[in-house]
């Protein structure tokens, strides 16, 4: 699941199989404006894609309230 558009950022949250065999969430946030990551990470495979794609907006909105806690 790709958002194009959230508050500047490109979220994008993927279920994918790793290979060591895992079933694996793959999420990132990345800002439009320059392409700057302000998350590439992965989570088990517990988490839904939405869920990644909510735990991403929630990083974006703590981010644009809180700039100064991801120097």
């Amino acid at each position: 699941m790709k958002i194009k558009n959230y508050n500047g950022f490109e979220l994008e949250s993927k279920r994918e199989v790793s290979c060591m065999g895992s079933d694996m969430i793959y999420i990132s946030a990345f800002r439009i404006s320059d392409g700057w990551c302000l998350e590439d990470t992965f989570r088990d495979g517990s988490l839904t894609v939405r869920e990644g794609i909510k735990d991403l907006k929630l990083t974006v909105n703590d981010y644009l309230e809180n700039p100064e806690d991801y120097d």
